[in-house]
């Protein structure tokens, strides 16, 4: 083979991956190992950060170029894993390194790759996504299910299954080859009330507050209160499942769609309710009643 021609084939072959290819492949399409460093001296190929395999054209810039070339990194078997899974898969939405990695066969852990063996994968277990072998939706949310608070875990599905992301009927087959108890439980109903909810019924009452309506499901989210005619929502913010940057995000995602639909929130803590909730109750009063003058 001419050099042109071995050089269209290393194309066609990186194009493929994310326009990664590894070193064995560069081999074995007809490259010496000189040939590989002259092609990188002059810019054809370009070294990622994962010994022996390289990007065709220009350096990886795209989040899918770097996975690609992890995976490439960790044998024949690997996929996108975990939290670099769950935002291929659209469940999240900001890619974070190291990526994350589960491979079948082989021991191959890379440095900055976080690496996992899995011996329970099935192969509706996996997918591609823009080309990329990814861990599926189910396997994702089974896989990252141990890392997320309840009220993480809730709204994660219920924005995944309304984006249709995650599907009941793979998640359902998945159960039945790895019984997990939390996700079965949240497929079938909501899950229990954190301490701020159980008590703020009896708050509206102590006051005089009209009852709102309690998790009321609205798009992706589930509403914590809801004041359907004043078109307000009270969300019960408790420490423990509000205390992460994904929370923080998702707080103001949530505040933003809710707002686009024309519905005004409030936070209020279990701590507020507690110490002073005379003050809260006559805040939250005539937060409803400029709603109920403006819907006029």
């Amino acid at each position: 083979m001419t050099a042109d021609s071995i050089d269209a084939a290393v194309s066609r072959v990186a194009s493929r991956q994310q326009r990664n290819i590894t070193r064995q492949q560069l081999l074995a399409l007809g490259l010496s190992a000189t040939a590989i460093r002259n092609r990188v001296r002059i810019g054809l190929l370009h070294r990622t950060p994962f010994q022996g395999v390289y990007t065709v054209g220009t350096p990886a810039i795209t989040p899918h170029e770097r996975a690609y070339s992890a995976i490439l990194a960790c044998g024949q078997s690997a996929m996108l894993a975990g939290t670099s899974a769950m935002v291929l898969n659209g469940a999240w939405h900001r890619w974070e390194e190291p990526f994350e990695i589960t491979i079948i066969e082989g021991d191959r852990r890379p440095k900055g790759i976080i690496v996992h063996r899995s011996r329970t994968m099935h192969a509706s277990d996996i997918k591609r996504q823009y080309g990329i072998p990814v861990t599926s939706p189910a396997r994702t949310f089974y896989d990252i299910e141990p890392r997320l608070t309840d009220d993480q875990l809730m709204r994660t599905m219920n924005r995944a299954l309304h984006d249709k992301i995650l599907r009941k009927d793979p998640l359902r087959e998945l159960l039945t080859r790895l019984p997990n108890e939390r996700l079965a439980f949240f497929l079938g109903a909501p899950p229990s009330d954190s301490r701020p909810e159980d008590e703020f019924l009896p708050f509206c009452d102590a006051y005089d507050v009209p009852r709102p309506v309690m998790h009321q499901p609205f798009g992706p989210y589930m509403l914590d209160a809801h004041w359907p005619h004043e078109g307000l929502i009270a969300e019960l913010d408790g420490w423990n499942f509000h205390n992460t940057e994904f929370d923080f995000e998702n707080d103001r995602e949530r505040d933003a769609f809710t707002l686009a639909a024309g519905l005004a929130t409030i936070r209020i803590t279990r701590r507020r309710m507690k110490r002073e909730p005379a003050v809260v109750a006559h805040q939250l009063l005539t937060i409803l009643a400029n709603q109920r003058r403006r819907a006029a």
